[in-house]
């Protein structure tokens, strides 16, 4: 007997349409912000514009009508980008928290080192990596299920082997990593008893990590759940989540334009000045994570 649809196709692709309207619109305002003022070009906020700019990227895959990918060729793309750039997204989150980790006290040169590393792994390995379930033909056909959501095959043992090894198993590692790294971070910072902007700076950048996690965590319960029984409530709950990955985005958009520094690049040029003249240890203008603008 089939489903009874508490949320139709129809009704789920809309949502999921509002959902990435606000993932994108927020991710986009990130970077922008991030491009005009040269003043937030901090290492730290670089970090955070690569973030925006896998999660706008996800976004636009939400975009494409059910009519267009149904076409395998498209679906396979778009499943190829979104499984690539949601882990990619979650390895900058990780980005932010180590390079805190490291260059606290450090001079700003040693940051650039690190930096290529990340965009290595971020744009190239990591989507290089998820080409390979292409040659056991793992990701689903534009016509597997009816989410109209590609990716890896469902019911297919080396297809499963693949998701947990390309998604799962990395994801949960860098979620982990960047828990047990902050709470280091967290313990310097208190040593060095940071008050202010600059204190507040880093708790904000612990968001980014938190946000990703509570929805890692209910879909990773859902994948288990799905191993014993494949029913109606699993498939309402992966829409409900597929959606909460669409404006995941729009969080991230609320969190950086709270952060101290933005807000005062926004606000009238003598707030600004006020803030400059502080140079707060680790904050965002003066810092181990010191703006690119500064090195020119």
């Amino acid at each position: 007997m089939g489903c009874f649809e508490i949320i139709s196709t129809e009704t789920y692709f809309f949502l999921k349409i509002a959902a990435a309207c606000f993932g994108f619109l927020g991710t986009l305002a990130i970077m922008l912000v991030y491009l005009k003022f040269a003043q937030i070009r901090t290492f730290s906020n670089k970090l955070i514009f690569n973030l925006a700019l896998s999660q706008n990227i996800i976004s636009i895959t939400y975009f494409i009508p059910n009519i267009i990918i149904r076409n395998e060729t498209v679906c396979l793309v778009s499943g190829l980008v979104f499984n690539s750039l949601l882990l990619s997204t979650i390895f900058w989150t990780f980005s932010i928290v180590l390079t805190l980790n490291i260059l606290i006290g450090k001079p700003f040169n040693t940051s650039l080192k690190f930096y290529k590393y990340w965009v290595v792994t971020a744009w190239i390995i990591i989507p290089a990596l998820n080409l390979l379930p292409l040659i056991t033909d793992s990701y689903s056909s534009a016509n597997d299920g009816d989410y109209y959501t590609c990716t890896y095959k469902s019911n297919d043992f080396v297809s499963e082997l693949w998701r947990m090894a390309l998604f799962y198993v990395p994801a949960w590692l860098f979620i982990i990593l960047s828990s047990v790294i902050y709470c280091k971070v967290y313990k310097k910072l208190s040593e060095l008893r940071l008050e202010g902007e600059s204190k507040e700076f880093i708790n904000r950048l612990f968001f980014y990590p938190l946000f990703l996690l509570g929805i890692l965590v209910p879909l990773s319960i859902l994948r288990v759940y799905q191993i014993f029984e494949n029913n109606c409530v699993s498939e309402l709950m992966f829409k409900i989540v597929n959606i909460m990955f669409g404006v995941q985005g729009f969080l991230y958009f609320i969190v950086f334009f709270r952060t101290p520094s933005v807000i005062s690049c926004i606000r009238p040029r003598k707030d600004l000045n006020a803030m400059l003249s502080q140079r707060n240890f680790l904050s965002d203008f003066d810092s181990s994570m010191a703006s690119d603008f500064e090195q020119k």
